[in-house]
């Protein structure tokens, strides 16, 4: 048991980091098996090493595909036209609470809501004829807008929690509630094609990962 807490120790000031989950699990994992005798003290040495010189890999992966995100420029909010009913948040920066209770729709309510499901489907069909390579998330935005306002609708996402815009555009990095701005989309091709490239036996999952942002990255940067 000493050697395992003389290999924490190490593991922890490594290079100043503080230990890992992975590594806190695997020296709660080797604990058990010293006290076990499922293997020798010498045995888990050689693990540690191991496990030592991936943890060094990994980081080192880590800095050398890490590229600084390139924010685009965002658009004036377009207008809405004054006849179009405003929901109640719009003004607000402060988005609405949720209801407790549950919300019993009449007849005329469900065909309301029948409508905007209807409009809300088209909507989202001719946005995604609208993603491709080169096309910014900006222009999506307005072709957007133009269709809902054009339609007598109000775009929900406008003014909801001070949300400038009238769709939530989240790629890359961007985990939801992404703002359209002037970055163009990128060549998703490109990064298939070389992720499919280095597929093979005994490739690890995460390289595939790595490589798709290592080839969107450096879309950006040019």
């Amino acid at each position: 048991m000493q050697f395992c807490s003389k290999i924490e120790t190490r593991l922890s000031k490594e290079n100043g980091r503080s230990l890992t989950h992975t590594v806190q699990e695997e020296v709660r994992i080797c604990r058990t098996f010293v006290q076990q005798k499922v293997c020798t003290e010498e045995e888990l040495l050689l693990e540690f090493v191991i496990l030592l010189e991936q943890q060094e890999k990994l980081v080192e992966e880590s800095r050398r595909w890490h590229l600084k995100l390139q924010q685009g420029k965002v658009s004036p909010q377009l207008p809405v036209p004054k006849h179009i009913p405003r929901p109640p948040y719009v003004g607000s920066s402060k988005a609405p609470p949720f209801l407790d209770q549950f919300q019993i729709q009449d007849a005329e309510g469900i065909e309301r809501m029948r409508i905007s499901g209807k409009l809300a489907a088209r909507v989202r069909e001719y946005a995604g004829t609208l993603v491709k390579p080169g096309v910014t998330t900006d222009e999506i935005d307005k072709e957007v807008h133009k269709m809902i306002i054009d339609a007598g609708a109000y775009p929900s996402p406008l003014g909801y929690g001070g949300f400038p815009k009238s769709v939530c555009t989240s790629v890359n990095e961007c985990i939801c509630h992404g703002i359209p701005n002037s970055q163009p989309l990128q060549v998703t091709r490109e990064a298939l094609d070389k992720t499919i490239a280095i597929c093979g036996p005994g490739v690890e999952f995460k390289k595939i990962g790595a490589t798709i942002k290592y080839v969107s990255q450096l879309s950006n940067q040019k």
